[in-house]
């Protein structure tokens, strides 16, 4: 059991270097791939998200909105940001992501946790 077990955690760890040594993800599909597999570890998924710059956000949703699941994620890493320079990273980061499409519909059916997160 304990190689089962060990096997697992070094999969793990080979698939968060892979993901995290892609670079800049080109598609919507490609991002939500790439949070789901660092959804475990706040950390990677901080480092991950602080790697795409600002403008590749509004390109990867800009003919496709961004889902509840990205949304929650982002929030939900966002919440252990401390420093005022993160806060103000963390306000453009969801900036961009507004600019995408059909965001006012992600926001309606947002859940009422992922709303108290913005305020």
């Amino acid at each position: 059991m304990k190689v089962l077990e060990a096997a697992k955690k070094k999969a793990e760890i080979m698939q968060k270097e892979q993901t995290l040594g892609r670079g800049v993800p080109t598609s919507a599909n490609a991002l939500e791939t790439d949070m789901k597999n660092l959804k475990s570890d706040k950390e990677s998924l901080l480092k991950y998200i602080r790697s795409i710059p600002l403008t590749s956000v509004e390109s990867i949703f800009k003919k496709r909105e961004v889902s509840a699941d990205v949304l929650t994620t982002v929030l939900e890493t966002m919440k252990t940001l401390e420093s005022n320079e993160d806060k103000s990273w963390s306000a453009d980061f969801l900036l961009s992501l507004a600019k995408a499409d059909n965001f006012e519909m992600t926001l309606m059916f947002a859940e009422d946790s992922d709303k108290e997160s913005v305020s």
